[in-house]
């Protein structure tokens, strides 16, 4: 796939739950995936906490799991 188009399909969905007041977990997860993917290291942490804060019970240790593993694939 092509990274940088998915970042820009991401950022738009984004932007507009965010207009909306409805942002969404999936997205704020995949935005940071994308982030991180392409090696945009703080973008990508802060989208996983922002992921985190949105997240559903169950999967908020997951999130910032996984965003420790990209703080360790950072350095």
């Amino acid at each position: 796939g092509n990274p940088n188009a998915a970042l820009e399909h991401l950022q738009r969905a984004s932007a507009l739950e965010d207009e909306a007041g409805t942002p969404s977990y999936a997205h704020k997860l995949a935005l940071a995936q994308c982030y991180g993917a392409l090696g945009r290291y703080p973008q990508a942490v802060a989208g996983y906490l922002r992921a985190a804060e949105l997240a559903p019970k169950k999967q908020r240790t997951w999130t910032l799991h996984e965003c420790a593993l990209l703080l360790i694939e950072a350095e």
